[in-house]
C-alpha cells in the first residue's frame, strides 16, 4: 500500500501496517492556480503498476510526473510537468498491448 501525502511525503505499507519506505519529496505548494494564497492540498494518488509507483505532483512550483521502485522507493526517473496544477491521478496506458481475438 503506498499513500501519498503532499509535503509530508510518499510512504509504503505492508498489509500489516508495517512502514516499509517513505519519500521525502520536499515542500510541495499545492493551491489555486488562480489564488496561490488559497493552499487547498492535495489529491492525486499513487497509481502502482508491474512494481512501479506513479505519481502526479500538481503544484504551484516545479510540477512534476515521477516513478519510484515499489519495493525500495528509489526514483527512477522525474519529468516536470508544463500545466497548471489539478488534483488529478495519473493513469497507465500500455500502449500497443496484445489483443486477443474470441
Amino acid at each position: 500500500m503506498v499513500a501519498y501525502f503532499g509535503s509530508e511525503g510518499l510512504y509504503a505499507y505492508d498489509t500489516g501496517g508495517k512502514l516499509l519506505w517513505k519519500k521525502d519529496l520536499g515542500p510541495l505548494d499545492a493551491a489555486f492556480f488562480a489564488v496561490p494564497d488559497a493552499q487547498w492540498g492535495v489529491a492525486s494518488s499513487p497509481v502502482v503498476h508491474d512494481g512501479v509507483v506513479y505519481l502526479q505532483a500538481d503544484v504551484l512550483n516545479n510540477p512534476f510526473l515521477a516513478a519510484f521502485d515499489l519495493e525500495t522507493g528509489r526514483e527512477l526517473w522525474r519529468t516536470p510537468r508544463q500545466d497548471v496544477p489539478t488534483w488529478s491521478t495519473p493513469t497507465v496506458h500500455e500502449a500497443g498491448a496484445a489483443r486477443s481475438s474470441s
